[in-house]
């Protein structure tokens, strides 16, 4: 499996049978599994609206093998605009999950926030429509949830 076909839409039905089959890589099929895990637990994850997208099967997702390479963010901009175009032929509220390939090596908690803006900040350069002039660009404003003159997100 090569990294373009794993960054695509993918709804629950099609990672399953992927992951079925072998046709992720393992950290997307590890990823997958450990976050529908987390999902199902009814001790876990506090969010109704996430927890009943895995539940019935609603949500869409798609993986990202590489944080930092162009190539890699311009798939999953294309990914993400792509959900942008679609989501609302879906029922209710549709999230689109992103699972990212796990670094070479341990990362601090800094790190992780680091490679997490870099991410964001990497689609906003690459965002083919110019900013809303409402919509703040800098992370450190009370609303920190990422856009695109599309569509609103929450993170």
């Amino acid at each position: 499996m090569n990294d373009e076909d794993v960054t695509r839409l993918f709804d629950q039905e099609q990672v399953r049978k992927r992951i079925a089959a072998g046709e992720v890589p393992e950290w997307a099929a590890a990823h997958y599994e450990n976050f529908r895990e987390t999902m199902l637990d009814p001790e876990g994850f506090p969010c109704h609206f996430g927890v009943s997208a895995e539940r019935d099967g609603s949500a869409l997702y798609t993986f990202c093998p590489l944080t930092a390479d162009p190539e890699a963010l311009d798939r999953l901009r294309d990914t993400l605009l792509a959900y942008i175009e679609t989501f609302r032929g879906h029922p209710g509220r549709t999230p689109c999950v992103v699972f990212f390939a796990p670094p070479e090596g341990e990362l601090s908690e800094a790190a992780w926030n680091a490679q997490f803006w870099g991410v964001l900040q990497g689609l906003h350069d690459r965002d083919p429509k110019p900013w809303p002039a409402g919509i703040p660009t800098d992370p450190a404003t009370a609303s920190k949830s990422p856009s695109s003159p599309a569509r609103y997100f929450g993170v």
